[in-house]
Formats: C-alpha cells, sequence, structure tokens
C-alpha cells in the first residue's frame, strides 16, 4: 500500500502517514511516536491533532502519541526494581518524570512490519539505559479497525532484562468535530481515584463515593475545571473490559480497556484525553499495580475505542 510522506526530520528519516478505512471510520497514523494523528467518525473529526510535522517533534500535549516506556509520573524520578532504584529522566519543571522522558517512545520513529487496508504495526526499540532505565525494550503498537465502528490499540514489550513497563495511548477526544468540550459528559466505571498534589504526585486512594470525582453515573465535564486524575478501575491488568463511556448529544464512544487505570486530562478544553494505563508513581506505592517487567514474561495491553450515534 502506499503510504504518504507527512514530513522529514533533522536527520533526514522521513516520517509516514498510514490510512486506515472501513465503512464507518477512518484513521491516519504517523511512523513518528506511533500516533494517531486523526480518525473521522461519520465524516466527522474526533480526535485532535497537527497536519505538519513540526509540532508533534516536541509535541507537549502528547497529541495522539504512544508513550512510555513509563507513562504518567515518577516522584523525583526515582523507581524501585527488585533489586535497587534507578534515576529516570527528569522531564518536568517540578523535578519529577513524566511519559518516559524527553527521549520516550512518543519521540521515535517507528518501524513498520505489516499493514493492510484495515491495520498496521509498528515497532520501536528503547535501547538499554536510555532515560535511565534497564532493559532494551522491544515494543509494538497495532491499530486495526474492526467491523463495528471500532479502533482496537494493542501495545506489546518484551525486554532482555528486568524494566519498567506501563505504556498509554494519548488521543484527545472531541466528538462535536470542533471547539471545546462543553456539552461532553463522561462516564467511568471506577469506585476509586488516586489524590494528587500540585504537580501530579499521589497522595491517597480515596474513594468516589459523595465526591466530585464520582463518574459511576454519567457527568457532564464543563463541571469540572481541570481533571488530570487516574481513576481506579481494578488492581490488576485484566481481561477486555468496559472501562469509560464518553458523549456529546446523539454521539458517544466505548472505551474499553485492560488496563488497571485510566488517566483523565481536560488541561486545555479543547479535548479530553481518556488514557488507560497503569496507576502513576506505580513503582514507589507498594499496593500500587505492579509495573516491572521480567525477560521472560510479555507485556500486553489491549484498548477498543467503539463509536456510535443514535441518530443513525
Amino acid at each position: 500500500m502506499q503510504n504518504r510522506i507527512f514530513g522529514i526530520m533533522d536527520n533526514g528519516e522521513n516520517v509516514y502517514l498510514i490510512k486506515l478505512f472501513s465503512n464507518e471510520l477512518s484513521v491516519n497514523i504517523l511512523t513518528f511516536g506511533a500516533i494517531l494523528q486523526n480518525m473521522h467518525f461519520k465524516q466527522r473529526s474526533v480526535v485532535l491533532g497537527y497536519n505538519e510535522l513540526q509540532p508533534y517533534i516536541k509535541n507537549k500535549f502528547y497529541y495522539g502519541a504512544v508513550i512510555g516506556r513509563f507513562a504518567n509520573r515518577l516522584k523525583n524520578g526515582y523507581a524501585k526494581l527488585s533489586h535497587g532504584t534507578i534515576q529516570a529522566d527528569i522531564n518536568t519543571d517540578t523535578g519529577h518524570h513524566i511519559h518516559g522522558g524527553s527521549k520516550g517512545s512518543c519521540y521515535k520513529n517507528w518501524q513498520i512490519l505489516e499493514q493492510s487496508q484495515s491495520h498496521v504495526v509498528l515497532e520501536v526499540l528503547l535501547p538499554d539505559g536510555e532515560m535511565g532505565f534497564p532493559g532494551n525494550l522491544r515494543t509494538q503498537v497495532k491499530y486495526e479497525l474492526l467491523s463495528n465502528s471500532s479502533l482496537k490499540i494493542e501495545i506489546s514489550a518484551t525486554t532482555d532484562a528486568e524494566t519498567l513497563c506501563s505504556f498509554a495511548h494519548h488521543s484527545y477526544f472531541n466528538l462535536k468535530g470542533g471547539g471545546t468540550i462543553e456539552g461532553h459528559e463522561l462516564q467511568i466505571e471506577a469506585d476509586s481515584y488516586i489524590d494528587v498534589d500540585s504537580e501530579g504526585i499521589p497522595l491517597d486512594l480515596c474513594s468516589v463515593s459523595k465526591s466530585q470525582f464520582d463518574f459511576r453515573a454519567k457527568k457532564k465535564l464543563s463541571s469540572f475545571e481541570t481533571l488530570d486524575h487516574n481513576f481506579c478501575i481494578s488492581n490488576y491488568r485484566t481481561k477486555i473490559k468496559n472501562v469509560a463511556k464518553l458523549s456529546y448529544e446523539s454521539v458517544s464512544m466505548d472505551l474499553m480497556s485492560s488496563e488497571p487505570g485510566l488517566q483523565v486530562y481536560t488541561g486545555h478544553k479543547l479535548g479530553v484525553a481518556l488514557e488507560p494505563q497503569l496507576w502513576p508513581d506505580a513503582p514507589n506505592n507498594e499496593f500500587y499495580p505492579s509495573a516491572l517487567l521480567g525477560p521472560n514474561e510479555k507485556y500486553l495491553q489491549e484498548t477498543i475505542l467503539r463509536f456510535s450515534d443514535e441518530n443513525l
């Protein structure tokens, strides 16, 4: 299949745009960052993205990217492994690690392993020692359009030494097709959330009951100044299950995932990021789901985004 050159990196590498399409969904995937650059449902664009490569090179808001090898925060960049503590790259103004560091997976140009009209498999190698993480982490992401107006995102990884591994897909969704997220409603299958300090570092595991974080029944997002919190779906990775539902008028998106956490971020109001992942700072909290991956293990995260329109 013919892929379009989306841009050229400073080192001369081509960044390709891969287009997948079905009857009701079409998506554009970039090799850079394994980014979901655009997605249309019934001719309506439902994710935020840029139309050229340059803004993605820094990608301050991580639009559409696959982020890792550890998504979310590590307090002071430290992380406990079985045989000691590592110091990961510090890439926040407040002195913490976030989203894999300044050379994480979202800043790599991934290789195309296979593709068809309805799927593509991309791969990247995150080298031993890079960003302070041990182990050569070979990572693949598969984007696949399913028959029921769904996009499946499968992220897998293997390592040759014990390391941390927790990826997240970081698209921002706007079911209006433009403007702000005013009028969107969100429902989350979570009984608890993680309270954080002003720097996004976990403080306590809290019940959502009788709090503003109770999204067990759908709630308008406009009632919040900003959400940047992890909702605790389970205590460990499971088979794929219903996690959240985002709605705007008659259009809705059901999110199903294997992950124990869902980070919800509404930072700049143009879209809402729904990021399936482990819990933030998990290696430094004994009772959080484990982020360790050993050389005889395989990391596998599965997420499905299913779109529908009640008017159709």
